[in-house]
């Protein structure tokens, strides 16, 4: 992604390859290599402008939710929503590091409009996003049952029921839902992680 600074010819293709294998780490046979991603973002992840390139991937994939044949990939981008962030905020850390705090605006511009997306895509009632809330919020901690129309509708039929979960999506989507109130909020938490002016 990042020797490809240029082009975005390739940025999809790795992001993807970034939500695999978070996905795979989330399976319950790998948990075991959590610490290992964990330390390899604290320690090991170098890439000071990635931040830019995975926000603009997700906000690309959350502004199609509504288009046929990215249902599955957008839905395991938000599954790995904690992650991606961590990625994103560790990035961010490093260029702050190095060229103190420049773009500083620009970022949080970019966080904000990502999280109107994801609100926006929430308040869609699309047939492409109605499947993908109806599988993300049940995977959400304390999420609320999805309304019994909803459940007993074809779309819902069809898709397994998933158990709750602790996820940075969780508290993300609930306050994305509340609006830009809700986003300026979950940016704030975003920014209170990042050392110096960030805090």
């Amino acid at each position: 992604m990042m020797e490809n600074s240029e082009s975005e010819t390739f940025d999809t293709l790795v992001f993807d390859a970034l939500v695999f294998i978070i996905g795979l780490i989330a399976d319950r046979k790998f948990q075991h290599f959590n610490p290992v991603l964990e330390t390899y973002i604290k320690k090991h992840f170098s890439a000071t402008l990635a931040y830019t390139k995975l926000t603009k991937v997700l906000k690309t994939y959350v502004d199609n939710a509504e288009k046929c044949g990215i249902t599955d990939q957008l839905f395991k981008a938000m599954k790995a929503l904690e992650y991606i962030f961590k990625f994103i905020v560790r990035s961010r850390i490093l260029f702050n590091q190095l060229y103190e705090n420049k773009g500083e605006a620009d970022f949080r511009e970019s966080l904000l409009q990502l999280f109107k997306s994801i609100n926006e895509m929430m308040s869609s009632i699309s047939d492409q996003t109605v499947i993908v809330k109806v599988r993300i919020l049940p995977a959400s901690p304390r999420a609320p049952r999805p309304p019994v129309a909803l459940r007993r509708s074809a779309k819902y039929a069809g898709i397994p029921a998933r158990p709750p979960g602790r996820s940075a999506l969780g508290r993300g989507l609930r306050g994305a839902r509340q609006g830009e109130r809700g986003a300026a909020r979950l940016l704030s938490r975003l920014s209170a992680a990042l050392p110096g002016r960030w805090s």
